[in-house]
């Protein structure tokens, strides 16, 4: 993979950084398609919220994100997404605790540094 990846960079100095990407799947049976048209609903939602985020519409943005996460509480994305919500909107508890979540859920431990850093433990 060399020379196929920009690395990041702050003040002119490369740093470490982490890419994720989603994979998906999608089941085809009959007694899926239900759950993943709800899946679908709330991803619809958390972009939502994610664009109004970006012009910085945050109480808008975390009622979407919210309405994601009442569907799927478990998805780590999403409560990444929240707890940037709530940075923005200046409530660091609360973004503190969707990243302890992420945190619980998650098997391995590249987030523990991101966390130290915003709930100062």
């Amino acid at each position: 993979m060399e020379k196929k990846w920009t690395p990041a960079t702050y003040e002119n100095k490369v740093v470490s950084s982490i890419y994720s990407f989603r994979v998906e799947f999608r089941p085809t049976s009959n007694g899926c398609k239900t759950n993943v048209g709800i899946y679908d609903m709330a991803t619809k939602n958390v972009k939502e919220g994610l664009a109004l985020h970006d012009e910085k519409k945050y109480n808008e943005a975390l009622l979407k994100i919210n309405k994601a996460l009442l569907l799927f509480p478990k998805n780590t994305e999403w409560l990444y997404f929240r707890g940037i919500v709530n940075m923005s909107l200046n409530e660091h508890e609360k973004a503190c605790e969707d990243f302890q979540k992420i945190r619980d859920l998650c098997i391995v431990p590249w987030y523990e540094k991101w966390i130290d850093v915003v709930c100062k433990l």
